[in-house]
């Protein structure tokens, strides 16, 4: 089967973009999870890679193509964290121990980040290593209570090893371009099993992070517009619609994750 036939892309206004990847997928829980481990590291925790005090790590956000790969970084030597939350710690082990496979970001924005580092240690330390590290935070969803009863977040720390390119439906897309290369190239990521280890635990927080999303998705459209995609969502009209021609508001729009053609 011929890939560039197998998948179309279109195109789709903001408020669509934004429920498709808030809420069509699972994305909520992990900026959620993002945000809390991030918080409690940047204020509470020393650098696992130079050991420098709390306060050298700094929130980057990973979001954007200058952070991508670096929700967290250290500024004293450079080391990148990735976070990434799982649904439980069995789901942590079998991908770390089991298959020591995980799904990764852009692969080639994975390769500016190691080549930005290597120039650095050229300009600022003369080709010397600064020590830094890459590193993958995993965090459970599933709450683990302490012996003192109190239930937290275990979060764990291990080394990325290497990451390797994968193809992915979005690769045939001709409009997806976000790399400046006119090819989107996913990646999956490999550990060093031997440098696993457990970092912190967060408290669980008792907030609904559903609705705090649809709060601030609200603020920038509407709750009338939330339910209007929400409908087209669950009955898949938006797809279709996207297919066959793309949003009537082309005034603000942008590329669509890729759907399958009909078969």
């Amino acid at each position: 089967m011929d890939p560039l036939r197998r998948f179309v892309a279109g195109e789709a206004s903001d408020a669509e973009y934004f429920y498709s990847a808030w809420f069509g997928t699972n994305a909520i829980m992990g900026l959620s999870f993002e945000a809390v481990v991030a918080c409690h590291a940047v204020h509470r925790e020393a650098c696992p890679s130079c050991g420098r005090e709390a306060g050298f790590l700094r929130w980057t956000g990973g979001r954007e193509a200058e952070s991508a790969w670096r929700d967290m970084e250290c500024v004293g030597c450079g080391s990148t964290f990735e976070i990434k939350s799982k649904k439980s710690r069995q789901h942590i082990h079998k991908d770390l121990v089991v298959f020591n496979n995980l799904r990764g970001g852009s692969f080639l924005r994975f390769r500016r980040l190691v080549e930005r580092r290597r120039r650095r240690e050229e300009t600022k330390n003369g080709g010397a290593a600064t020590g830094g590290k890459n590193y993958l935070v995993l965090v459970s969803r599933t709450a683990f209570p302490l012996l003192c009863g109190r239930p937290v977040w275990p979060v764990e720390i291990v080394e990325i090893d290497r990451v390797v390119p994968r193809l992915k439906d979005r690769s045939f897309d001709i409009v997806d371009d976000d790399d400046g290369t006119g090819l989107s190239i996913g990646s999956d990521i490999r550990v060093d099993i031997a440098s696993r280890r457990m970092w912190f635990h967060v408290g669980v927080l008792d907030c609904d992070v559903v609705q705090i999303a649809n709060d601030i998705y609200d603020e920038h459209f509407s709750s009338e517009e939330r339910c209007r995609i929400m409908e087209k969502w669950s009955s898949g009209a938006m797809y279709r619609d996207i297919r066959d021609g793309g949003t009537s508001n082309k005034s603000e729009c942008r590329s669509f994750p890729s759907i399958k053609r009909d078969l």
